[in-house]
């Protein structure tokens, strides 16, 4: 599991969808977390969907992009950017 001081909040872009996207990395500079919602959103509330990056520890594909999980395995915008590192991800 990251530390949380080892993460940092990134630059958010608008993606072709229209939604803002937010990028927190581990202090190794690995991508972790990739949060998406609507334009001027609060990061405080309960309207980003938030995708969890996991990579391989095994041998062959150690260190590359295995999985991506949802926060709650919901796609919906229902989650708390802030709170990206409580939720249970699927």
């Amino acid at each position: 599991m990251v530390e949380h001081s080892a993460i940092v909040n990134q630059v958010r872009i608008i993606n072709d969808s229209g939604f803002i996207s937010r990028f927190s990395h581990a202090g190794d500079g690995k991508l972790i977390y990739i949060g998406e919602a609507t334009p001027n959103s609060n990061t405080g509330s309960a309207v980003w969907r938030i995708t969890k990056l996991n990579y391989g520890t095994s041998a062959g594909d150690d260190g590359q992009l295995v999985l991506l999980n949802y926060a709650g395995s919901s796609i919906q915008h229902d989650k708390v950017w802030n709170d990206r590192e409580s939720y249970d991800y699927f």
